[in-house]
């Protein structure tokens, strides 16, 4: 019994220990379902091996950063990192996963697979910073609410897009938004346009 009361202990301070990946409260107005969306996003960051944007802005770390998290039922988990520093240079970090993040159950009848990310880096022109800060400032990314009012379907994905700037941070978290949606808008700017990916229409969801 000691042994196994021992690595429960222990678990419990590695779980304490690790920083909080988003503000309290940011992921819903009731509390068990903010622990709950944090807990899974957190894993899926940390899966990603993504630091805590939040917690960076709180330091007032210069420069800003602009982070999509992707995380689709049926297609692989992807992370586009966005990191613009005081100086304009800007640098993006694309991490394209072998499958769902390792925080959620795989499919019924499936094992799940090892967990693996193959990262991309690339420079960012000038003028594809002004581009997408161009969209950030045309859905008033800044000013929009952070919470989702509605629980997730069975079969989507989660568009969870983060920023920080000057000490300021901003969240989204939406399901499956809509054309047009202001999660969208950004996210797409930041697979196509600036990563350059290429999906089907039957990815994109």
């Amino acid at each position: 019994m000691r042994p196994i009361l021992g690595l429960i202990l222990s678990l419990v301070i590695v779980s304490a220990e690790q920083p909080q990946m988003f503000p309290p409260g940011s992921l819903g107005h009731d509390a068990d379902w903010h622990h709950f969306r944090s807990d899974q996003l957190s894993g899926c960051l940390r899966s990603f091996k993504e630091a805590s944007i939040w917690q960076a802005s709180r330091k007032h770390a210069p420069g800003a950063v602009y982070r999509f998290m992707w995380l689709r039922s049926f297609h692989s988990a992807i992370s586009v990192r966005l990191d613009i520093t005081a100086d304009g240079a800007a640098f993006l970090t694309i991490k394209v996963s072998n499958g769902c993040c390792d925080c959620a159950p795989p499919p019924a009848g499936t094992k799940q697979k090892p967990f693996q990310v193959k990262t991309t880096e690339k420079g960012i022109s000038a003028a594809q910073v002004r581009q997408f800060l161009s969209g950030v400032k045309a859905v008033h990314f800044w000013t929009l609410p952070s919470r989702k009012d509605s629980l997730p379907a069975p079969d989507g994905a989660d568009w969870v897009i983060e920023a920080s700037n000057d000490g300021r941070y901003q969240l989204i978290d939406a399901w499956s938004p809509p054309t047009g949606d202001p999660a969208n808008v950004l996210g797409r700017l930041m697979l196509f346009d600036l990563a350059g990916l290429h999906l089907s229409n039957k990815e994109v969801y």
